[in-house]
């Protein structure tokens, strides 16, 4: 299977969210990637349900959504719709691209602010920690009266593990990656929005 890499999704928390039962909700969220969907625990009766779940999905298209669904446990119906959110990784994967090396802890790469192109509910920033690049993310419930998810998303390379635990054999695009970001230079990007002051 081709495949880019791996996302890891922290599912931390709900807030505000929707009542669907008679005072409160049983909430749990469930992401999905083309055919992939993963899903976190269901929390009872909590509208500011506390997950902290890591889910990881495989990326086979970025053009191919990755969409959060919040829904409400229902025992003897239908479980209830609580709203649904995108999770737009293509900030995070700009990043990476730009193959950086040896920032300090706690680099701030890039921000992006909510707009009508994201459901970001505030500022995102991608962060340089650890070697390593992750986007915390407030995401903006849609179809729905209120709620939001917190979550942080890290891209991953590393194959190995999920094919372990998949029981598949994965085979990284390299040559659909060069094709992808070819027409930029990340890290002269990177350069020239630190000299703008763009922080």
């Amino acid at each position: 299977m081709d495949v880019l890499g791996l996302v890891k999704i922290r599912i931390r928390r709900g807030i505000g969210l929707a009542v669907r039962d008679t005072v409160s909700s049983d909430p749990y969220c469930v992401v999905s990637c083309g055919t992939q969907k993963v899903k976190t625990k269901v929390v009872k009766g909590n509208c500011n349900p506390i997950w902290n779940e890591e889910l990881t999905i495989y990326i086979k298209d970025l053009n191919v959504p990755i969409i959060l669904q919040v829904f409400d446990k229902d025992t003897f119906t239908d479980d209830d719709n609580m709203g649904t959110a995108v999770i737009d990784i293509k900030p995070l994967i700009e990043c990476v691209r730009m193959e950086l090396e040896d920032l300090p802890d706690g680099t701030r790469v890039d921000r992006i602010v909510p707009d009508r192109h994201n459901c970001l509910a505030d500022e995102s920033c991608v962060i340089w920690n650890q070697g390593k690049m992750t986007q915390d993310m407030i995401l903006r419930l849609n179809n729905v009266e209120c709620g939001q998810v917190e979550v942080q998303v890290e891209w991953m390379e590393d194959l190995e593990d999920y094919e372990e635990a998949m029981d598949m054999k994965i085979e990284p695009k390299d040559a659909k990656w060069k094709a992808v970001f070819k027409k930029k230079t990340w890290h002269d990007r990177f350069v020239n929005r630190i000299r703008r002051g763009h922080d």
